[in-house]
Formats: structure tokens, C-alpha cells, sequence
């Protein structure tokens, strides 16, 4: 009988520390969504410093994003896990695209209307 309570009491502790892991998780891949727990290997390797990352494994290569005939690029800022590309000039080509660099997908954009 007293075998049979500390399984009961091990298999309860054991389910306590999986909810909290789960817990954790999950407030771990809110507050950072490129948390992974198994990272993968081989082309993610870090490069050192001074040369330049090799492609990592599912990089987009050449990403094409169309403006309206007479637009340019005036500007490109980042800000986190954002490219901000400012476009122009004042009038109807002025307007604020918001791309992913890590894939490439252009999010939205936002049209600035005099």
C-alpha cells in the first residue's frame, strides 16, 4: 500500500512540473515568438564576426515590391522585427510599406493621403 501511495504522490509531482512547463512555454512564445526549444542545425550556424551569414535553410532570396509609376525609395529604417521602407515623393506616391525581413512578406502598408 505504502508503494502504491508514493507512485500516486510521484505521478501527481510529475503532472504539477509538466503544467508549469507548459505555463512556462506558452508565456515564453508570447513574449518572443521566434522562441524555438529545439533549435535546428546546420545551416543556422552563426557566422563570425567581420564575414557574413551564410543563407539560412528557407531564406526568400529576391523579394519584389511594386510602386506606383514615378515612386522611389526615400527611406528604410528597422525597428525590432520590422523594415519600414518610406516611399515618394509627396502626393500620391508617399506611403509607408512594412515588410518581414526574416521571410520577406511584405505585412501592409500605410497610404499617406494629404
Amino acid at each position: 500500500m505504502q508503494a502504491l501511495k508514493g507512485l500516486v504522490v510521484g505521478l501527481g509531482i510529475l503532472i504539477v512540473i509538466g503544467f508549469v512547463l507548459l505555463i512556462y512555454g506558452f508565456y515564453t512564445s508570447f513574449t518572443n515568438p521566434s522562441f524555438k526549444v529545439m533549435a535546428k542545425k546546420g545551416n543556422e550556424a552563426s557566422a563570425p564576426a567581420g564575414k557574413p551569414a551564410t543563407p539560412r535553410l528557407g531564406s526568400f532570396g529576391e523579394v519584389r515590391i511594386s510602386l506606383p509609376d514615378g515612386c522611389t525609395l526615400i527611406e528604410m529604417r528597422t525597428d525590432g522585427d520590422r523594415l519600414y521602407l518610406r516611399t515618394g515623393p509627396i502626393g500620391l506616391c508617399e506611403r509607408i510599406v512594412v515588410v518581414d525581413p526574416d521571410s520577406g512578406e511584405v505585412l501592409g502598408t500605410f497610404v499617406v493621403k494629404p
